[in-house]
This record gives structure tokens, C-alpha cells and sequence, in this order.
């Protein structure tokens, strides 16, 4: 394992991990980035310099255009060269602090990205992070724990925030939000993930914080899964990056990782490691390929068939 100071609250790899393994790592500590995989860090800030990351993301074509950002109190990072150097984009007063950072999966051509705050709601960019603009209309909870955009962003506009009341959904790229009804009452949404076939099938899936794992198709009817094995909070949720003809899911729960090779309909324990806060899966979710786990004490973990401790 290599040691991160602080509680890796985030990790964001590059879509062309097979020959571009490049990662990064948001913690409580600052922001640190990976050119093996993740099996040695480096921070990309001075020590004395130190601040808490919240979320990172990566563009799409990050491989071409090195754009990297960072959410943190008071605003967005950005960096057009791998994360060696920064500028800061100021959202609008009072500064909040970002939680959560999406790109459009068109974000080569759109240039669009949203930010969920803690107290502030969503904020979308339609300039690369240059400048921002609050787009809140029917938002209820504007503590944003949790954000996703569809993969076809492009052609429907659809993107989903959780709250810790609930799951909101926007059908106009966050101009105006809806509360998405879900079983129970104020459930609080920790983590999202959705199908890149989301166009066709539908399936997306929300990890809440006690009424454990719910899946919907195309955000309408949701149900709970896994309820017999998945305990308490669910905190990430991993899809196969070939999913869905590789219809695997992990996700981590205060008891360790569970995995699920049929869209969740059952789950085994896969690592007993707890305090998981971030996952990523570059090389897929089979048997022998390595994972990424941020974990709450610091630290990124790589797990594999090996090391996992069953």
C-alpha cells in the first residue's frame, strides 16, 4: 500500500489506462498523482501548501489534453498539463466547497462540466472550468454528496445529483431539477454509477448511506438490491468499465468489498477491507485485475487475487 496523508476521499484514472496509466488521488491532504497505476504517488503541491481536495476528475481525452480538476473549499482547480501546474477558478460568493467534480462525456466538444457543493448546489461550466454559474431551479437539497452525468449527456441532457434527502435528476443539463422518488424516506445518496450503454439499458445505481444499494432503469422505478448481503452504507459503487457485456459491480460497504458478476441480482465478499472511500477498477473487475481503494485513514491500496484477504 502506498501511504497518502489524509482520507482519499477520490481517485480518477485515465481512459486510456492501457497505455496511459496515469491516476490521481484527492485527499484531506492534498492532491497526488500516479504514473505506474498507483503504486507510487507523488504530491503535486508543495507541503507548505497544502489543502484538502475533495473530488478529482479527469477529461475524457486526457492523454491529448492533460486536462485535470480539483474540487476544493472556495472553488475549481484546473490543469491543462497533467496536474504540474494550476489555476484557480473562483465560483460565485460566498466561495463553497466543491464535493464532488463531472464531466461531460462530450467534453471535447462541449466543454461542460458541473461541480456539487456542500451548501450550494450544482455548478455548471460550459467553458472548461474557466467560469461558472449556479444552476439550482428545484434542486430542495443543495447539499450535493454525489453526482453522475448520463453517457449520452450530449443528446438527452440528463444528470443526477444525491443529497443526503434524497436523488434529484435534471433532463435539460441542470437548468432545472426534479426529486426522484426512492423506496423509504430521506435517503440519503452517497455515491452513483451508471451504465455507459445507460442509452439502452437503462440501469443506474445509488449507494445510500442506510437503505443500502438501489438500482433503477433510465431513473424511474427503483428497488433495493443485495439486501441480504449488502450491511449499512453503501459508500462506492464500480462498474466493469466494459459493463454491461461484463455486467460486474463492486462496491464498498462499512464490512468490506462486495462484487456482483450479474448486474447485482447476487453478491460474495471480495476483500474484507474496510473504510474504503474511492475505488477504481482500470483493468476491469475479473478475477486477477488490480484495484485501486482510497481509503479513509490514507493511503491507496491495490488489491488483487493475491493480496485480498478472504
Amino acid at each position: 500500500m502506498t501511504q497518502i496523508d489524509g482520507a482519499v476521499l477520490s481517485i480518477a484514472v485515465s481512459t486510456a489506462f492501457e497505455r496511459d496509466q496515469t491516476c490521481f488521488a484527492a485527499s484531506l491532504a492534498g492532491l497526488y498523482r500516479s504514473d505506474d497505476g498507483g503504486q507510487t504517488w507523488r504530491q503535486m503541491v508543495q507541503s507548505e501548501a497544502r489543502v484538502a481536495i475533495m473530488a478529482v476528475a479527469m477529461s475524457p481525452e486526457y492523454v491529448s489534453d492533460g486536462a485535470v480538476f480539483a474540487g476544493l473549499s472556495g472553488g475549481v482547480m484546473r490543469s491543462w498539463n497533467g496536474g504540474e501546474t494550476w489555476i484557480a477558478s473562483v465560483l460565485p460568493p460566498p466561495p463553497p466547497t466543491v464535493t464532488t467534480v463531472a464531466l461531460s462525456p462530450s467534453y471535447a466538444k462541449n466543454s461542460t462540466l458541473f461541480a456539487g457543493t456542500d451548501a450550494d448546489g450544482v455548478f455548471r461550466s460550459g467553458d472548461r472550468g474557466v467560469s461558472w454559474e449556479a444552476w439550482n431551479f428545484g434542486l430542495l437539497d443543495r447539499s450535493v454528496l454525489s453526482m453522475i452525468v448520463a453517457p449520452a449527456h450530449e443528446q438527452d441532457d440528463l444528470l443526477f445529483a444525491g443529497t443526503p434527502t434524497g436523488l434529484f435528476r435534471s433532463r435539460n443539463g441542470g437548468r432545472a431539477w426534479r426529486e426522484v422518488n426512492l423506496p423509504g424516506e430521506s435517503v440519503s445518496i452517497l455515491c452513483l454509477a451508471i451504465s455507459p450503454d445507460f442509452a439502452n439499458d437503462g440501469l443506474i445505481y445509488a449507494g445510500a448511506e442506510s437503505n443500502g444499494l438501489l438500482v433503477s432503469k433510465h431513473g424511474r422505478q427503483w428497488s433495493s438490491i443485495g439486501a441480504d448481503v449488502l450491511q449499512g452504507s453503501i459508500n462506492v459503487i464500480t462498474l466493469s468499465p466494459h459493463f454491461p457485456a461484463e455486467p460486474d459491480i463492486l462496491v464498498a460497504t462499512e464490512h468490506g468489498l462486495y462484487i456482483s458478476r450479474d448486474y447485482g441480482d447476487t453478491w460474495a465478499l471480495w476483500a474484507d477491507t474496510t473504510g474504503v472511500m474511492a475505488l477504481a477498477a482500470p483493468h476491469g473487475l475479473a478475477e486477477r485485475a488490480p484495484i485501486l481503494a482510497g481509503l479513509e485513514d490514507g493511503g491507496v491500496q491495490r488489491i488483487t487475487m493475491s493480496n485480498r484477504n478472504l
